[in-house]
């Protein structure tokens, strides 16, 4: 594990430094940055909850348009 872990590890400062060269450091500075707002940006949207979470959050239920019933254990009240 060691001596792959220290192929990655010398790999990235090698593919940064290149891209440097290539693009110029502000366009590959700026580019790392709006990759990172893209990835915030998409681990912040709740579309992919289950009406349970949404649920238990406060937030209000989404209709399926496709119809299907979806039913798991989760949704039997005692």
């Amino acid at each position: 594990m060691h001596k792959e872990h220290a192929i990655v590890v010398d790999a990235l400062p090698v593919a940064a430094d290149e891209l440097c060269r290539k693009f110029g450091f502000w366009k590959s500075t700026l580019a790392l940055i709006a990759a990172a707002r893209r990835r915030r940006r998409i681990d912040g949207q709740l579309s992919h909850f289950s009406n349970r979470l949404r649920r238990d959050v406060g937030l209000p239920e989404v209709y399926d348009p496709r119809g299907e019933a979806t039913f798991t254990l989760w949704d039997i009240r005692l």
